[in-house]
């Protein structure tokens, strides 16, 4: 209970002083990243998810914040070898839009403070590309094909280097439990 009481604490003062550099109507930023995606049937990752992400700050400011709007594609691959010699390689493609609200937090007095920060959090929904194929020592080769639609709900921060370059970190469910990488403002 301690813990919890710590935790909820922290973030309250965290978001009483902390003042993003939240993206605003018409920015345009390109996110690329790696992250670990979710594990497909107890496969290990054999490559870790490859992201690509754009973001549109899509409104003025907004109560707290800026929403912005976007696209996402990411790609996994998964693979396993069995003691018997059977070998099994999977791979998964995301193609997604993205919508998130980015928090712009300001202290108590107004001021602004950690201004490198943009903490924000969305929703992705797109459709999610999934192949599979299996080799039988001796027994040959069978594939499957999977797609389908899907969701994925996600929280993030970036850190601005400058005016053009940050770096990101993202957790979510469905493309990576997380992720980050660089931010390029276009």
């Amino acid at each position: 209970m301690k813990r919890i009481l710590l935790i909820a604490l922290a973030f309250l003062l965290i978001v009483n002083i902390a003042k993003a550099q939240v993206m605003t109507q018409g920015e345009q930023v390109i996110h690329i990243g790696l992250g670990l995606p979710p594990t497909d049937n107890g496969l290990n990752v054999k490559l870790p998810a490859i992201i690509g992400i754009f973001d549109y700050g899509i409104s003025d400011k907004l109560g707290i914040g800026y929403i912005s709007g976007g696209g996402l594609i990411s790609y996994a691959r998964f693979g396993s070898d069995d003691i018997l010699g059977s070998e099994t390689k999977s791979s998964t493609l995301n193609i997604m839009a993205r919508s998130a609200y980015h928090f712009d937090f300001v202290d108590i007095t107004g001021n602004k403070a950690f201004e490198q920060f943009d903490i924000y959090a969305g929703l992705a929904l797109g459709y999610q590309i999934k192949t599979a194929k299996i080799t039988f020592v001796g027994a040959g080769t069978t594939s499957a094909n999977a797609s389908g639609f899907v969701g994925n709900i996600f929280v993030g921060a970036k850190y601005s280097l400058n005016d053009q370059i940050a770096l990101y970190a993202e957790l979510g469910a469905e493309v990576a439990f997380i992720s980050g990488g660089i931010c390029i403002k276009l």
